[in-house]
């Protein structure tokens, strides 16, 4: 391998990456019978990362806040936010690494109440 992509740097789109590693209904039956815990989608995110990128040697993780004038996602947040009622009666979420990771159904809906994106960012830094 050419000696200048040995090393390099990966900027990585959280929102794509979140949605990308979201376990199936049939990847939360784990063999072993135990439970899919956050503890595990943590684990998925960055294996899933560093299986891709094996020779960065760093890794930064971008993610778009809703509180800017002008975003590259502004329709997104616009649909997001043309309904006010969804948005607040979204459920918030805590994650904890050994905690049953939430259903289809929530985790669908999650990124609805935007203190649910804030508590994620935060339990995987301390991961």
């Amino acid at each position: 391998m050419d000696p200048v992509f040995d090393k390099y740097i990966v900027l990585v789109d959280m929102g794509f990456l979140w949605c990308l590693v979201t376990p199936t209904d049939e990847d939360r039956e784990k063999p072993n019978g135990s439970i899919y815990t956050w503890g595990d989608y943590a684990e998925k995110i960055f294996a899933t990362i560093l299986s891709r990128h094996p020779k960065a040697n760093q890794i930064v993780f971008v993610n778009e806040p809703y509180e800017l004038e002008f975003m590259t996602k502004n329709s997104e947040h616009d649909r997001r936010q043309s309904s006010q009622a969804y948005s607040h009666n979204t459920k918030k979420l805590y994650m904890k690494s050994k905690a049953k990771f939430s259903p289809t159904r929530d985790f669908g809906n999650m990124f609805s109440n935007k203190t649910n994106k804030h508590r994620l960012q935060r339990f995987l830094r301390g991961i």
